[in-house]
């Protein structure tokens, strides 16, 4: 065998034959080049005037129709908040609010949405005023895979904190702190 000969197929082609641009090329590219400016970089301002969309559906569940406007998804959230489904109507919500910022219905559904999963997390903790403890190792921390938030607010857990305390401690919504806080006591980490 020859330098530049293949073992299988013989000799292998040059790149020149080929049309390929480098030994990495499988196949000559198709798709048009980036051209840049003479600057170096794209022009912005080009994109700039085109509008933008607004955000796309999270996919429907099975059997729902998937709304195509931003009243199809006003009225998707009207029918899971009717039907309790507190997550999936302020998923919808946020994404009227994030194309329609002014919408007065979907902040009212957002606001309805926030104040029930809010009201749940805070059920798995009990009394706001009890004051929980680490129900695990210190060193076993380390290898609870947490976020910085949880990671946060389980290290304000110090045996003298209460509940209350930890949701002004921790500087995030309440919804949020009260999932992280349900989630930790779900685990067993704080009880």
């Amino acid at each position: 065998m020859t330098d530049g000969e293949s073992p299988v197929r013989g000799p292998a082609p040059r790149l020149e034959e080929t049309g390929c641009h480098s030994g990495w090329d499988a196949q000559p590219s198709r798709e048009p080049p980036i051209v840049l400016e003479p600057g170096g970089g794209l022009d912005l301002a080009a994109l700039a005037d085109e509008p933008l969309a607004p955000p796309e559906p999270a996919p429907a569940a099975a059997g729902e129709p998937r709304p195509a406007s931003v009243e199809g998804w006003m009225a998707a959230a009207r029918q899971r908040l009717a039907l309790d489904d507190f997550s999936g109507a302020l998923e919808l919500a946020e994404r009227v609010l994030a194309a329609e910022p002014g919408n007065a219905e979907a902040r009212d559904c957002q606001a309805q949405s926030e104040a029930a999963l809010t009201a749940m997390y805070e059920s798995k903790l009990g009394p706001m005023l009890r004051v929980p403890a680490l129900r695990v190792r210190p060193d076993e921390v380390l290898w609870l895979n947490l976020d910085h938030r949880a990671g946060f607010l389980l290290a304000q857990v110090d045996g003298a904190v209460s509940y209350e305390d930890l949701f002004a401690l921790s500087g995030l919504p309440r919804l949020e702190t009260a999932r992280i806080l349900a989630g930790l006591v779900e685990r067993k980490v704080i009880g």
